[in-house]
């Protein structure tokens, strides 16, 4: 029993000190949609394990997740550490409705001697008002015989608006191209989503329109980000190449410069250039 309660509080005692000071999106402050893995590592093989929620710190008011709504275990929340494996985990997915209360964790181990002991994390939810958007939601260029792909800036904000920290990504961007599915893997906010020519067709005889739409997002922990609904869409036109055609007036003039300048380019020196149908006289 006293090797099991040391391995137990030398262990919490550092989970504590790696969670101290979390930002939101961490397992102890994740937000509402995400699903987090909670790990006590270093036990001692052979003890069983229970992970279980309850609403203070004295262990009270156990919750059932299929019951309360605000949580799930998508894992077995009970077993045995064995296989060589020193870790108990539970896989906790935060359901909208969890914000702004307080939950704790707990993680009951049970030695091979029938012994228990127990210790728990505290865990706030936040509400998730986190959205997605571009920058800008029109753009144009020339039609390009080399391909008209394009890449389009993406703001990532959290809750309150300000810029997305980076602990959230890499972000799944769901996105379609005239009505055509696609999805990209952005690791940063510095990335741009990528339009590629293959996505859609370009006539260059005529003015396309490209109609890329952002249908939604998910972070590095499965929570969801909500695409703005005055910036989610963007428009790309690119514009035809313009045609050059030669009416038979045109076709005539350019003869007759073409006349022109072969006679002034092999005209004698020293001869005046006269109207047509004259003759050509000697100059000074």
């Amino acid at each position: 029993m006293n090797l099991v309660k040391y391995t137990i509080i030398t262990l919490l005692l550092l989970i504590s000190f790696g969670f101290s000071a979390q930002a939101q999106g961490t397992a102890l402050q994740p937000f509402e949609g995400a699903t987090h893995t909670y790990m006590w590592d270093g036990l001692q093989e052979g003890v069983e394990y229970e992970f279980y929620v309850t609403a203070d710190a004295g262990g009270n008011s156990v919750f059932d997740d299929g019951v309360t709504k605000e949580f799930d275990f998508l894992t077995t929340a009970n077993g045995t550490v064995n296989g060589g494996n020193s870790a108990a985990s539970a896989q906790v997915h935060w359901n909208p409705g969890a914000a702004l209360t307080s939950y704790f964790l707990w993680i009951k181990i049970t030695g091979t001697n029938g012994c228990s002991n127990y210790r728990f994390v505290e865990i706030l939810p936040h509400p998730n008002n986190r959205s997605i958007g571009f920058d800008a939601v029109a753009s144009n260029e020339c039609f390009s015989p080399g391909g008209n792909g394009f890449e389009l800036p993406v703001s990532f904000l959290g809750n309150d608006g300000e810029l997305l920290a980076q602990n959230q990504f890499p972000i799944n961007v769901d996105f379609t191209v005239n009505g055509t599915a696609y999805q990209q893997n952005m690791q940063s906010a510095d990335e741009n989503l990528q339009i590629e020519s293959a996505m859609f067709a370009a006539d260059p005889a005529q003015d396309t329109q490209v109609l890329v739409e952002i249908t939604g997002a998910t972070d590095a922990h499965s929570a969801q980000l909500f695409p703005g609904e005055e910036i989610s869409t963007h428009t790309r036109t690119i514009f035809a190449i313009p045609v050059i055609e030669f009416t038979q007036q045109l076709k005539l003039q350019k003869k007759l410069n073409e006349e022109t300048t072969a006679h002034i380019m092999y005209s004698p020196v020293g001869f005046d250039w006269q109207e047509p149908g004259t003759d050509y006289t000697g100059g000074e």
